[in-house]
């Protein structure tokens, strides 16, 4: 059998497979581009925690820690308030926040559902709210980014909404809002696009491997498919009529000329959704490694250098903000408070007692030099500070953090670090594999591309056009496919 017609029968036959997928990814990447996957934004969070107020001395953050028994040095410390009191919230070793509240040193073991509730009440305002239960995850929190907080409490908030907030029993904390709404689009946008069902999701690497050959399969019957409709495209001048332009009929011929327009755009599109899941590990992780982390620091997280009571540093940061979290932190080997108001509205504070003025902003200056020692072998290339989104960092959905400190090095893979000028730690490392990932995926997939970002709706409208095209090809071709296998496999 030749590979002519070995293309001819193998597009069929994968298209009776998982053609149907192909139609439900295009609908649900529409829903998407409106309604993402629930989680609680930056901004979100910021609006519903409440300033800090201290009427008392409080503990320093050495002690607490070791009033929690934690005996490493952990890799993070905020302060926010936790039911109406301060607490201290540490990133342990393990991988897990631990909480001790700074007034008396007292850990926080577990919520109570009394305190679940209030913990939501405070967050919506004071909004009333009725208790669903404790668990471990559910539909709306499988994602990884929540393990350090789990388990979670589940509060549904009386408002027109229908807001279902999440807490850490760990922490106090809201982690996770959704509303009537976002549940109700996901399951057409996310929970479709992404294969999602809890059920297969919570086992990650199962899930993974789903997708990878879902996404391969869909890779080459996307190839297949435009391979044979170039084979049976007429050119030459009998393409000039269009009733000579493709040699089928009816649905067929529809499902050909639609893919020849937009086949590629469908190839494209399923290839780079394969690449989300990086398969076979072709790019690294563009987090910052614990290494990076600690060389920014110049060391261990030391809070025994915190010498500043935070009650003298609260007073001080009043005067410039009304701070809703405090995070401690270590850069080049001094502490340092860093108030935050809003996501965007902080204030600096050294916290060893060798300086009383609060500042907004690390010195770029001081920025570069420590991180010089990242990478000691190779020079720095480039050193710049970001008022504006570049290529690879950029807000899209949403805002990130501006300015941002990049700093790029002369080794063989030209790393770019971007440092966060306003605490002084590393936000994304990327590499040359990195930023190819971002034109393969970011892309692609999504069409970040910045002229489009950049001048919305001109993305909008370039993408409903592009995913109505999808929809066409890939409808059209579920229908050739089902009438296939009933005439084939059902006589």
């Amino acid at each position: 059998m030749g590979i002519k017609r070995r293309l001819f029968l193998l597009h069929p036959v994968l298209g009776i497979a998982i053609g149907v997928m192909f139609v439900l990814w295009f609908l649900s990447g529409v829903v998407m581009m409106y309604v993402g996957f629930p989680e609680l934004t930056p901004v979100e969070r910021f609006a519903g925690l409440t300033p800090i107020k201290v009427d008392r001395e409080l503990m320093t953050p050495a002690r607490a820690a070791r009033s929690a028994g934690i005996t490493e040095p952990p890799t993070r410390a905020r302060l926010t308030m936790v039911l109406g009191r301060p607490a201290y919230h540490f990133f342990t070793a393990e991988g897990r926040w631990s909480t001790v509240f700074a007034d008396d040193g007292t850990g926080l073991e577990s919520l109570t559902k009394n305190e679940a509730l209030a913990s939501a009440r405070e967050f919506s305002r004071g909004t009333s709210a009725s208790y669903l239960g404790r668990l471990h995850l559910d539909q709306w929190t499988v994602s990884g980014a929540l393990e350090p907080f789990r388990p979670l409490h589940r509060v549904i908030i009386h408002d027109t909404h229908g807001t279902a907030l999440y807490i850490s029993d760990r922490t106090g904390e809201v982690v996770r809002d959704t509303t009537t709404a976002e549940r109700a689009w996901n399951w057409l946008g996310a929970n479709l696009h992404w294969v999602y069902p809890v059920q297969l999701r919570q086992y990650r690497e199962i899930w993974r491997q789903v997708i990878i050959w879902l996404g391969g399969a869909g890779t080459l019957l996307a190839i297949t498919g435009v391979s044979a409709g170039i084979l049976r495209h007429r050119f030459g001048p009998a393409c000039t009529n269009k009733a000579r332009v493709t040699p089928y009929r009816g649905v067929l011929k529809w499902h050909h000329l639609s893919g020849l327009v937009f086949g590629p755009i469908v190839i494209t599109w399923v290839f780079s959704g394969w690449l989300s899941v990086n398969p076979g590990g072709l790019f690294p992780d563009d987090s910052p490694a614990i290494k990076d982390t600690a060389i920014m620091a110049s060391g261990e997280f030391d809070l025994s250098r915190f010498k500043i009571p935070l009650r003298r540093a609260l007073q001080i940061a009043y005067r410039h903000l009304a701070p809703k979290e405090i995070e401690l932190i270590q850069f080049a080997g001094r502490p340092y408070y860093v108030f935050y108001a809003t996501y965007d509205e902080s204030a600096i504070l050294p916290g060893d007692k060798s300086e009383l003025a609060a500042f907004t902003q690390f010195n770029v200056q001081a920025l570069v030099a420590q991180a010089a020692a990242l990478m000691p072998k190779h020079a720095i290339k480039e050193a710049r500070s970001l008022s504006e989104y570049d290529l690879y960092y950029y807000g899209h959905h949403q805002r990130r953090r501006l300015p941002i400190v990049r700093v790029a090095f002369d080794n063989e893979a030209r790393t770019w670090y971007y440092i966060d000028p306003h605490n002084g730690t590393i936000i994304q490392k990327l590499d040359s594999a990195n930023r190819a990932y971002r034109w393969l995926f970011n892309a692609l997939h999504r069409w970040d591309f910045p002229l489009l970002i950049e001048h919305r709706p001109a993305w909008d409208f370039v993408l409903i056009a592009l995913c109505l095209g999808g929809l066409t090809v890939s409808a059209t071709g579920t229908v050739v496919a089902c009438r296939r296998f009933r005439r084939d496999w059902m006589g």
